[in-house]
């Protein structure tokens, strides 16, 4: 335990303290509001920035915990360029995953233990469209397809684990019966498990110390540990019906009875583990229902509606390159969105960059935009894959009269 003089130090990082089990202890709602918080990264400064606590009593709280031996404040925050350069110690350039992607990915790693809305980016209170636009931007640049037939080596597993959670967190934050469920569960545990429903890492084992117990009743706490037995005992018949409907194939079924599963016991390894799964399985399914639906009413020119499911499509199988394609006419054409529709361009053509058709949209999107470098660029790609297009030599002969003519640098 560290001195007097250390528990002023608002730049120390507390951290339970390994012998700490808080199952064994009794607290106050403002002490398990706290403790809940304690996660070894959290500094005592921010600790005083959460709402619904007056920073005075979050400091009564923490000096409390800190002479009961139920937190340490040994832990600084490692200085950025440390943690740096301990990523950069674990990048292989062998791998067919630059450098970069896996610096990014080995960070956002470190950050899976956060809570559900932390990890999409978003506030607490995000709507579904928040939720959907935070899960794609995030889907796009850590979905395994987009390494899809690449030597990732160890990587492979990183890539794997972070679209899992990001996965386990959009799906129980955007399905109101599983927000709900968990909502319920945070409120049931105040301590220990409301970290663990939160995305925070599970407390050690251990004893406990004596010093915070008899604080409140024990019929209080009693009160909590039956809650919390009970949402266990939940979670468990939503597991069980979950493994009957894999068993029976119900991709969709299972994925929302683990779905719920996870948000009665969040701290519940095989039940996410069962949910990635079916949560896989389910996206399939409900992509290749999207693509049905939006080629359907592409063919009946209902494209305003053929836009919408592609899109839902693209946030269950995010680099399928004739969807993305397709958005990116519809959003440009239809929705006269280019920004979207780049994006939509862009990602078809990084996932088949020997297409002509990808390549040439996103030329014709770079000149709707009058990015007429950027559009000649496309063109002359699209030109060389396939040299008996007159459309596209014709538009790339326009571009380039309006690159000479554009100001230096418009592109």
């Amino acid at each position: 335990m560290g001195s007097s003089q250390e528990l002023e130090d608002h730049s120390a990082v507390p951290q339970l303290a390994p012998e700490c089990a808080l199952e064994d202890l009794t607290l106050t709602p403002a002490e398990g509001f706290v403790l809940s918080r304690v996660d070894g990264r959290t500094s005592w400064a921010l600790l005083r920035e959460l709402g619904g606590l007056e920073p005075g009593d979050v400091d009564r709280c923490l000096r409390r915990f800190a002479e009961a031996g139920i937190i340490v404040l040994d832990a600084k925050p490692a200085p950025a360029r440390v943690v740096a350069d301990a990523l950069d110690d674990r990048l292989d350039p062998s791998l067919e995953i630059d450098l970069e992607a896996q610096r990014t990915l080995l960070a956002f790693e470190e950050r899976l233990d956060r809570p559900y809305h932390e990890l999409l980016g978003v506030s607490a209170d995000a709507d579904a469209r928040t939720l959907r636009r935070a899960y794609f931007r995030l889907s796009r640049e850590f979905h395994p397809d987009r390494w899809f037939r690449k030597q990732l080596g160890p990587f492979a597993q990183h890539v794997d684990r972070v679209f899992c959670k990001i996965s386990e967190a959009y799906e129980l934050l955007s399905d109101p019966s599983a927000r709900a469920e968990m909502e319920r569960t945070l409120s049931a545990a105040p301590s220990g498990s409301a970290r663990s429903a939160a995305g925070a890492r599970p407390s050690g084992p251990g004893g406990a110390s004596q010093a915070l117990r008899g604080r409140t009743t024990p019929n209080a706490f009693s009160l909590v540990a039956r809650i919390a037995r009970e949402r266990r005992r939940k979670a468990q018949r939503y597991f069980t019906a979950g493994q009957e409907a894999l068993g029976a194939e119900r991709w969709v079924d299972a994925a929302q009875q683990l779905r719920l599963a996870i948000a009665c016991d969040p701290a519940n390894a095989d039940y996410k583990l069962a949910f990635g799964d079916a949560n896989r399985r389910a996206n399939e399914i409900r992509a290749e229902r999207f693509l049905k639906e939006a080629d359907a009413q592409f063919q009946l020119g209902a494209y305003p509606e053929a836009y919408k499911r592609y899109v839902d499509a693209l946030h269950c199988r995010p680099f399928d390159a004739e969807a993305n394609h397709r958005a990116a006419k519809l959003a440009w054409r239809v929705e006269g969105d280019l920004r979207a529709a780049k994006e939509y361009a862009a990602c078809a053509c990084e996932v088949a960059p020997d297409v002509a058709a990808y390549r040439k949209t996103l030329g014709q999107v770079y000149a709707a935009a009058e990015l007429w470098l950027n559009a000649q660029r496309e063109l002359e790609r699209a030109l060389r894959l396939d040299p008996a297009d007159d459309e596209t030599r014709q538009e790339l002969r326009s571009v380039k009269q309006q690159a000479r003519r554009a100001p230096r640098g418009g592109s």
